[in-house]
């Protein structure tokens, strides 16, 4: 049995990561919304993400930062 890929969306932008998710679920994925990089980095669903889309510019870490940390964990 093959498990559902989980695609993380990282975003400060709440209504972009509401939607960004629902319509992630609506093609049958498992979706995962995190409001910051850190709150994705101290999550426990990070070690299962096979996909990650992410803002660019956010507060504090940024997207661009946030990937090489992602794929290290």
């Amino acid at each position: 049995m093959s498990r559902t890929p989980v695609i993380a969306i990282v975003d400060d932008d709440e209504s972009f990561r509401k939607a960004t998710t629902s319509f992630i679920r609506s093609l049958g994925y498992s979706a995962a919304a995190f409001p910051s990089a850190e709150a994705f980095l101290n999550s426990d669903i990070i070690q299962d993400t096979d996909c990650l889309i992410t803002d660019v510019q956010m507060p504090g870490m940024t997207g661009i930062e946030l990937h090489p940390s992602a794929i290290r964990n």
